[in-house]
């Protein structure tokens, strides 16, 4: 990323990454939708209480895999292949450290983070085992978004976006086995989303084996932690404050009732379409900076900085404009005979 005009450099990268996060935001709706239509409103709403707790999480991951995507890129600008290798060996650690440590703690405080939020009692046991479940698949989670910020250091964006949508697709594909056809009910759906995230783990680590097997094989090394742990606070602190944000925001939205509930887990799931620009040219923005900095390409970087604004004014309109227009068509996918409910803002439950 450190030739060529900084705003196709930028284009190039970030449309893959917005391509593969707009099929992410559709699964997300389409297991919604399962999850309204075949289970029905109390599920919906459990499950909409534990996305709260997964923004958390993931809120850790992505900010610990930024501050690897920037530092990386940084290595890879000043060509410092010494450095690379001691920062795989970290993100080794990392994996080990972060991933079973919030699985622990996510999965032992999952009745606790519930009653906090005051969901209805019908709701805490279904919501809990979700959550449970769920964080069984938190080290793949860390593993595949570890390995993909190395891989997108590089400059590839297209690789863990292939990988990504191989494992939506497996994930609606168990989800309405699982729900639809099994009966499995929210264990089913969980259950879904842990082996998807291990298919992505599992492909993003075979590439990268296959790709640079005697750099992936390094031992766990404690080296350059701190540097991306300093790296990352942006990132955690950016995401974490609008996760716990979503936290307090749910539990007030809990004292209304399931109906209440079911709708603006639906009203939500459309609307982070409109985030998806944003957090996606980020990512593509800390890779180019990364590298041209380490390039000590200064000029180049402020002008792909300038740039990025221009990009993220016509992904913004767009996405706007789209939801704007398509959001009756998708608050359909979400309509529950059962409660009726809709879920576009300004509409009444």
């Amino acid at each position: 990323m450190t030739s060529g005009k900084p705003l196709n450099t930028l284009l190039k990268f970030s449309l893959p990454l917005l391509a593969g996060s707009v099929i992410q935001n559709l699964y997300n709706i389409f297991d919604t939708a399962i999850m309204g239509h075949v289970l029905g409103k109390y599920a919906l709403a459990a499950v909409g209480n534990s996305y709260v707790p997964t923004l958390i999480i993931n809120s850790i991951v992505l900010g610990i895999a930024s501050g690897i995507s920037i530092l990386v890129a940084q290595l890879y600008g000043s060509k410092d292949k010494g450095q690379i290798c001691k920062c795989y060996g970290s993100v080794q650690t990392l994996i080990v450290a972060v991933g079973f440590g919030l699985a622990v703690l996510f999965f032992a405080l999952a009745g606790w983070i519930f009653k906090a939020m005051q969901i209805p009692e019908e709701i805490t046991s279904p919501a809990a085992l979700y959550l449970r479940i769920v964080a069984a698949g938190i080290p793949f989670l860390a593993i595949y978004n570890f390995y993909s910020a190395l891989i997108k250091a590089k400059g590839d964006s297209r690789t863990p976006i292939r990988c990504i949508c191989l494992s939506c697709v497996l994930n609606i594909l168990l989800d309405y086995l699982f729900v639809a056809c099994f009966g499995w009910g929210i264990a089913g759906a969980a259950s879904a989303t842990v082996l998807s995230q291990a298919l992505a783990a599992v492909l993003v680590g075979l590439h990268l084996y296959r790709q640079e097997h005697p750099v992936i094989r390094t031992a766990p090394s404690a080296g350059l932690i701190v540097p991306i742990l300093q790296l990352s606070i942006t990132g955690i602190v950016q995401n974490g404050a609008s996760a716990i944000s979503m936290f307090f925001i749910q539990g007030i939205i809990n004292t209304f009732g399931v109906n209440e509930i079911s709708a603006y887990t639906s009203a939500y799931k459309i609307e982070s379409i409109l985030t998806i620009p944003a957090v996606n040219l980020g990512v593509a923005l800390s890779v180019y900076i990364g590298q041209n900095v380490g390039a000590g390409e200064y000029d180049r970087t402020r002008q792909g900085l300038k740039d990025s604004f221009k990009i993220a004014a016509v992904f913004t309109t767009l996405a706007m404009a789209i939801l704007w227009f398509a959001s009756p068509l998708l608050r359909r996918l979400f309509r529950n005979d059962a409660i009726g409910f809709l879920v576009l803002a300004g509409e009444s439950v």
